[in-house]
C-alpha cells in the first residue's frame, strides 16, 4: 500500500534518527522519540528501514534515487571517515 503523511513529511532525514513513526491500530501516523532530545534540537525520522539498509553506499543510494540528496548526518560523515568518532 502506500499513503501520504503530511505531518510526517515535515520531519528532516538522518540516519540517527531520534523519532521513529509508524501506524497505530487505525492507520494513523504516530510518531514517538527513541531518546530524549535536547530543546532546540531537530526532530527527525528516517525515510526507510535502517535494519535493512545499514551500509553507507546502501542507504546513499536510496536516498539519491528516491530523494535526490546525500545524507551528510553524523553518521554518514563518521563512516566515510569526514569526522571523528564522538
Amino acid at each position: 500500500g502506500l499513503a501520504l503523511h503530511t505531518r510526517a513529511s515535515f520531519f528532516n532525514y538522518s540516519c540517527l534518527r531520534n523519532v521513529m513513526h509508524g501506524p497505530d491500530h487505525v492507520s494513523r501516523m504516530v510518531m514517538h522519540a527513541t531518546r530524549d532530545i535536547a530543546l532546540g534540537e531537530t526532530c527527525c525520522i528516517a525515510y526507510f528501514d535502517l535494519a535493512e539498509t545499514s551500509s553507507l553506499a546502501a542507504r546513499r543510494e536510496l536516498l539519491t534515487k528516491f530523494f535526490n540528496f546525500t545524507c551528510d548526518c553524523r553518521r554518514c560523515l563518521r563512516e566515510t571517515g569526514l569526522q571523528h568518532v564522538d
